[in-house]
């Protein structure tokens, strides 16, 4: 699975639990370290969904890079 792109990568959340069955995992930005976002699975639509943090902007690059990475989980 790919999880790291030009200005972001996906990493699995520090604090996950072992025995969860669905992953949670945090956006951030490359030259910073700064969490941008929280994916994780949301039930009522039975996908994995972005959650960003606030005030975060994100441009066209960006946000095809999460859209990648969010059907590499939602195609598992």
């Amino acid at each position: 699975m790919k999880t790291d792109y030009k200005y972001i990568y996906f990493k699995l959340h520090p604090t996950q639990d072992e025995k969860r069955k669905t992953k949670i995992w945090i956006c951030c930005n490359k030259s910073s370290d700064i969490v941008l976002a929280e994916i994780k699975w949301y039930p009522p639509w039975r996908q994995y969904c972005l959650s960003p943090e606030s005030y975060m902007v994100f441009n066209d690059g960006c946000l095809k890079d999460i859209i990648d990475f969010l059907n590499q989980l939602n195609n598992k």
